[in-house]
């Protein structure tokens, strides 16, 4: 067994409130998949973060026996977003030698 196959053995422990919900129900991922109309994979991708639409996770939510503020918390959370931090703009300048005025330049 190489270093490879190794990395992909090993498990990812996941403690997202859907994952949690899910365990807490005794459902496995095929399980759920199969009450909700989708695959395990999608249900895999949605515990680890990714990002579900509306519909599924209003089916999600009932097939749990939850809500989707006890799901997705971070959702329905009230603090507002930070603006990222601009840098000053800066101007755009010639090197000094440039911009000066030489009158021999203007006896062409």
């Amino acid at each position: 067994m190489n270093k490879r196959t190794q990395k992909r053995k090993r498990s990812i422990p996941i403690n997202s409130p859907l994952a949690m919900r899910r365990r807490a129900l005794g459902l496995s991922q095929p399980e759920l998949a199969e009450r909700i109309g989708t695959s395990a994979l999608k249900i895999s991708r949605w515990e680890r973060g990714r990002r579900v639409l509306l519909r599924d996770a209003v089916k999600l939510a009932r097939a749990l026996s939850s809500s989707l503020e006890e799901l997705w918390p971070e959702a329905f959370s009230i603090e507002e977003p930070q603006k990222a931090k601009r840098k000053p703009r800066q101007k755009a300048r010639l090197p000094e030698a440039e911009w000066r005025f030489k009158p021999d330049e203007l006896k062409s």
